[in-house]
């Protein structure tokens, strides 16, 4: 089982690499159904659901990368 940094660092990764080859489907796989998505600062979301997270990166993705600091 990941611990908290570690589950972080998976995150950022699946992120990052969706922002280069505009694939998010690796990403996504890490939301259960019943996921709830808040992004502080952003202006988007909340976002509620697998399905609602897929849409909201179907139709604004990310553009930036993430850094773990």
């Amino acid at each position: 089982m990941m611990q908290g940094r570690d589950v972080l660092a998976h995150y950022i990764s699946r992120h990052n690499r969706g922002v280069r080859n505009g694939d998010f489907e690796p990403l996504l796989e890490l939301f259960t159904d019943s996921a709830r998505l808040e992004l502080d600062g952003v202006g988007l979301g909340p976002f509620t659901g697998k399905r609602e997270i897929s849409r909201a990166f179907a139709e604004r993705p990310p553009s930036d990368e993430l850094v773990l600091v």
